[in-house]
């Protein structure tokens, strides 16, 4: 059965498996009823009173596995993105829901300092014209204590990441391209929050694409300002857009203009790029200042392989990527010690 939205829910969901037919039935059933009134609640959506009951008890039953329902829905996404386009966008986003008024529901923890609620991360596959495909990886979290004020600013960045909220980026990173065949260029898209080291060493161990909405100024290894270097580009292009107006700010509805600009830059962390040079150059000082990316590069073969002489030319990439294995290796202990 189609609903307003052109979507069979048997066909969206044919692989669902909860090992009870008529569970699966009754969540056929209900996807049925919120498709056609999504913005609408359960009590609105349904047709009736005995319906609403029975959609709430079909939530209350533990055998409702929230990842096997991603599962199915992830499966036939999966075959639409193949028929779409080649290019599909996987876009990211963090939804906070807010439940400060369900002060008596057991289990709840918090979304910030004082507010109830779940936090959803999701990450949408969409093509480059918008159309929304279907859901590629989703996850929830939330905090047991309003706020953890016995942790310092150095506490944290010794935390494993895996430990950390902001592994939310990397994890929908890595789902996001499971099982998806060969031939579909995935391509990451997150706003300021996803601007992490760790996201940007993730996605190029995987070699995969990413455009990131920057908030860290960082270094590139010629020691200059990621942004400033951007400006310095050529412009390749102008896209007028409407700015919503900001109510808690006090800023009214504007027009922008974006110039569009591009190229390619290095950037190690400052960890990084002195951790090299000392194991490189066998010594305890690293320098000041970050060195060339001829440099970083020189230093990385001589991890993978002996010195070489000059006239020996430039290193292949087997030697460099034997050298970047033994400095991920080198920084992981580090951190682990830490």
């Amino acid at each position: 059965m189609e609903n307003e939205t052109g979507l069979s829910m048997s066909e969206e969901f044919a692989t669902l498996d909860f090992n009870s037919s008529r569970l699966e039935k009754r969540f056929i059933k209900t996807m049925e009823t919120l498709a056609g009134q999504p913005d609408k609640s359960i009590w609105f959506c349904s047709e009736n009173r005995a319906e609403a009951k029975a959609i709430y008890r079909m939530l209350g039953n533990y055998s409702l596995d929230r990842n096997e329902i991603l599962r199915a829905h992830r499966e036939t996404a999966v075959k639409r993105m193949v028929q779409s386009e080649k290019t599909i966008l996987a876009v990211q986003d963090t939804t906070s829901l807010n439940y400060n008024t369900q002060t008596k529901m057991e289990g709840i923890g918090y979304i910030s300092d004082k507010t109830l609620g779940v936090n959803i991360h999701s990450c949408l596959a969409v093509t480059v014209d918008g159309l929304v495909l279907g859901v590629l990886a989703q996850s929830s979290y939330n905090r047991t204590q309003p706020k953890d004020n016995a942790r310092t600013h150095d506490s944290k960045k010794v935390r494993l990441l895996e430990e950390k909220e902001s592994f939310r980026w990397v994890g929908a990173l890595g789902e996001s391209t499971v099982d998806v065949p060969k031939g579909v260029h995935i391509v990451t898209v997150c706003d300021r929050e996803g601007d992490m080291y760790e996201l940007f060493d993730e996605a190029d161990r995987e070699s995969q694409a990413f455009l990131i909405r920057i908030v860290q100024n960082r270094k590139t290894v010629e020691n200059e300002k990621i942004l400033d270097e951007i400006r310095k580009k050529r412009c390749f292009g102008r896209v007028e857009t409407t700015v919503p107006r900001d109510s808690r700010r006090g800023i009214k509805e504007r027009e922008a203009v974006f110039q569009i600009r591009y190229g390619s830059t290095v950037c190690f962390e400052e960890e990084e790029w002195k951790v090299l040079y000392c194991t490189a150059n066998k010594t305890k000082r690293p320098p000041e200042k970050p060195y060339t990316v001829a440099e970083a590069v020189t230093y990385l073969s001589w991890l993978g392989g002996p010195k070489r002489a000059p006239s020996d030319g430039p290193p292949g990439l087997k030697t460099i990527w034997i050298g970047l294995d033994k400095l991920n290796t080198l920084l992981a202990y580090k951190e682990w010690l830490a």
